[in-house]
């Protein structure tokens, strides 16, 4: 026969009347870890508090001590009754944890939202301020994502905390539950601020074509994706997150859903590395060259104001930029003799100044000149540049419905 005490007596009245443990410790001015005590038969309550716990769940000092209510007052009806009031009693406990839970997840979704702030702060930096103030500002982005990444987590970590306060050594299995499905969103709402993240990091590289940073940042979220699936399987072997007990159609069902990640990971990787090689590819210059006997013909021609032509490489381009910026001066030397000039046309990629066998002194200027290869796989890369728009998000949509579908049908065979 079960032994009858003050620390039960006192847990089945509180239930009785759906009041936790924090609730009935803030009425009574001590902790909830003191009530918990109490329930546990580890302490007893304060003999001045006796009083008042007996006038909250109206009963008298007496019953309290004994731990029972008299006999002349308790018919077998009652303890029915009172079996009912226990299990109304942990029904609402269990809707204020949901209600908990509910706000945990609502404040995860602000988390969220503070780390998207932070994508878009490091774009607007890097992009618009950065165009005006120099090569240096893309760190500046960077950082200012890390503050709001920074305060993100710190928010989930927070949050999470006062969760546990809230159901803290309340009702041990059902609380462990709860405590399992929070530590899950918190997880989630972690993983996504470093997906996040890893977007932001190509940002920074201004020099890179938008298209091609998020090529980069879809690699770094594949990467990041596989770590978090990793460390989610070790959390639920450590039962820090609730692992469900399933049927063999349901196992099957999961192990689609965890195959198509790592599958869409997989293509993302594999086609973002195929584009960055096809993007990376250097297309080889074609020159025409013409040779100078006379210096001054040279100086001409390289005087001559023209524009740096379309079709000339990227590297090309920048290095002719440098040379024919303002203020620049040049110099060649011709039999012996060192010339000044400044450099304003474009179609010259670069010279030479060589002294053939005769004696004589040359200098080959050499022309950027069109090719047919250019011309072909130039437009194929740009192309290929704006469908990542359109196919890195597309795979991701798929993946996410296929995911979805297999969870609703793991769902409906609970």
């Amino acid at each position: 026969m079960e032994q009858k005490t003050i620390g039960k007596f006192i847990a089945v009245l509180r239930k009785s009347q759906g009041m936790t443990q924090k609730e009935l410790a803030e009425r009574l001015g001590v902790s909830d870890k003191t009530v918990s005590h109490w329930e546990r038969d580890e302490s007893a309550p304060d003999i001045s508090l006796i009083p008042v716990i007996a006038e909250i769940f109206s009963v008298t000092c007496d019953e309290l001590l004994r731990g029972e209510k008299s006999s002349s007052q308790t018919a077998p009806s009652d303890l029915y009754n009172e079996k009912i009031l226990s299990e109304k009693g942990e029904k609402q406990i269990k809707y204020l944890f949901e209600k908990a839970l509910g706000r945990l997840k609502m404040k995860s979704i602000i988390c969220i939202g503070i780390s998207a702030v932070g994508l878009v702060v490091s774009i607007i930096v890097t992009y618009l301020v950065g165009m005006r103030l120099g090569s240096d500002i893309e760190y500046t982005g960077l950082l200012f994502a890390v503050v709001f990444y920074i305060v993100s987590l710190a928010l989930t970590g927070v949050f999470r905390f006062q969760f546990g306060v809230s159901v803290k050594s309340d009702d041990f299995a059902l609380a462990d539950s709860f405590c399992q499905k929070a530590n899950f969103v918190t997880f989630l709402t972690a993983g996504l601020t470093a997906i996040v993240f890893c977007y932001t990091l190509p940002v920074c590289e201004r020099y890179f074509p938008a298209g091609e940073q998020f090529v980069h940042g879809s690699v770094y979220a594949a990467v990041c994706l596989a770590v978090l699936l990793i460390l989610l399987a070790v959390f639920k072997q450590k039962g820090l997150i609730a692992s469900k007990e399933r049927t063999k159609k349901q196992q099957k069902l999961f192990r689609c859903r965890i195959l198509t990640l790592i599958i869409t990971a997989a293509v993302i990787v594999g086609s973002a590395a195929l584009e960055i090689s096809f993007l990376n590819y250097d297309i080889p210059e074609s020159y025409n060259n013409k040779r100078f006997d006379n210096v001054q013909e040279f100086l001409d021609e390289i005087s001559t104001s023209c524009p740096i032509p379309d079709y000339a490489a990227d590297e090309t381009r920048w290095d002719l930029q440098e040379k024919i910026s303002l203020g620049s001066t040049h110099s060649v030397e011709f039999n012996g003799k060192e010339y000044t000039f400044e450099w304003k046309n474009g179609n010259i990629a670069h010279y030479d100044s060589t002294v053939e066998e005769d004696g004589k002194t040359y200098i080959d200027a050499y022309y950027i000149s069109e090719t047919q290869k250019r011309d072909r796989l130039g437009p194929m890369q740009d192309r290929v540049f704006m469908a990542g728009y359109v196919y890195y998000p597309a795979v991701v949509l798929i993946a996410v419905l296929v995911y979805v579908l297999l969870k609703r049908r793991i769902d409906r065979l609970e």
